[in-house]
């Protein structure tokens, strides 16, 4: 996502070194930086630099972590194969767009992803394209959220169709215990219980489910900090 993000825009680049892209300097072009949400609500950044996609290989950082190599191909426009130091990875790709199609005026922003599902041999994972705006927001909840809070809700990652019920109702589950899986935009999410307690099931396999909706609530056995408390 984030060896393309520069490319999502197809609209002729604006000429001038002030208003290049890549950040004119001394020295060479200053690495790109973006930001994603996690599913956790954390934040990673994502530096790359060293040439741009699909041209050949960058140089990749996240977060504090060290420089590695990546090259990214697309085999189709769901599906990809990531090379991250030599190591092959092929995933496939739901971006969910918002916004005009086009700049205006009064939002000169193109509709850039703002979401993209990640898909690999039955794991998945959700990631953001953050704004500066809730890049924000979500450095500042991170500061006031208690250690440790847990949402005993389990919810919808996006609109799909409940595959399959691992639990029964009024089981005991433990945290990380897999729960359910909703299918959505070709991919299967598996969605895990974020504490210990006596589960309550909302949905059935087969049903067709909302963006956000509850389908799980965990009632704790023990104290938790419980996020939203």
């Amino acid at each position: 996502y984030a060896l393309t993000q520069e490319d999502q825009d197809n609209t002729p680049a604006p000429s001038g070194p002030w208003r290049n892209s890549t950040g004119w300097r001394l020295g060479g072009p200053a690495a790109r930086r973006i930001s994603l949400g996690t599913p956790d609500g954390g934040v990673s950044t994502v530096r790359v630099s060293g040439g741009r996609v699909p041209d050949g290989p960058v140089r990749v950082t996240v977060d504090n972590g060290p420089e590695r190599r990546a090259s990214l191909e697309f085999s189709s426009r769901r599906h990809a194969v990531l090379v991250l130091d030599g190591q092959e990875t092929r995933y496939s790709l739901a971006p969910v767009y918002r916004g005009p199609v086009t700049p205006t005026w009064d939002n000169p922003t193109p509709a850039w992803p703002t979401e993209l599902f990640l898909g690999n041999e039955g794991w998945s994972c959700r990631l953001e394209l953050l704004t500066r705006e809730t890049r924000l927001a979500r450095v500042l909840a991170a500061i006031h959220r208690e250690e440790g809070a847990a949402d005993p809700e389990v919810r919808s990652p996006m609109p799909g169709t409940v595959v399959s019920v691992a639990v029964t109702d009024g089981d005991t589950v433990t945290a990380g215990q897999l729960l359910l899986s909703v299918e959505a935009m070709k991919m299967e999410h598996q969605l895990a219980a974020e504490v210990a307690g006596t589960v309550h099931i909302s949905a059935k396999a087969g049903d067709l489910v909302r963006l956000d909706q509850v389908l799980a609530t965990i009632h704790p056995t023990t104290h938790h900090p419980i996020k939203g408390a």
